[in-house]
């Protein structure tokens, strides 16, 4: 048996979005609002990339209208269960706590002042470390600004 699920079409402030402003954001935003059940009772929303393939489709002037998807050969799809989004959510939350109690640990609170050599004005002044957390959630530095010219390196 083919189980297909049956998207309903993206609301008109979607559709703008999409059309006028971002279309990931659009996509996103209608992968997060929108579930449906199949016919076996699993609720299942749009994968991401499904979401975009439609915004894609309505930005080159193709009207919104409910999608269809089903489960190819592969047994690839364009939806997934949606226990998984709280899943991935739960995951960043808790990297997120992680990020905080390492910076902590470091006594910083994801910036820190630190001397390096500035590569836009070539002064060796202090500056400010941006620390962003890794797959695991311990901070690792991104971007140092300059405290003379805001230069980054």
């Amino acid at each position: 048996m083919t189980t297909i699920a049956t998207f309903p079409a993206p609301s008109d402030s979607l559709v703008t979005e999409a059309r006028e402003g971002s279309m990931s954001k659009a996509a996103r935003t209608y992968v997060r609002e929108t579930t449906t059940v199949l016919a076996t009772g699993t609720e299942v929303r749009m994968t991401l990339g499904g979401a975009i393939r439609c915004f894609k489709a309505i930005r080159q002037g193709l009207p919104a209208l409910p999608v269809a998807c089903t489960v190819d050969e592969r047994g690839r799809s364009n939806y997934e269960p949606a226990s998984l989004q709280a899943e991935r959510d739960a995951a960043v939350a808790l990297k997120r706590e992680r990020f905080t109690i390492f910076c902590k640990e470091d006594g910083h609170d994801g910036t820190r002042a630190e001397t390096e050599h500035c590569e836009t004005c070539g002064c060796e002044r202090e500056g400010t470390t941006h620390f962003a957390p890794n797959a695991m959630g311990y901070p690792t530095p991104v971007l140092w600004t300059c405290g003379t010219c805001g230069g980054s390196d």
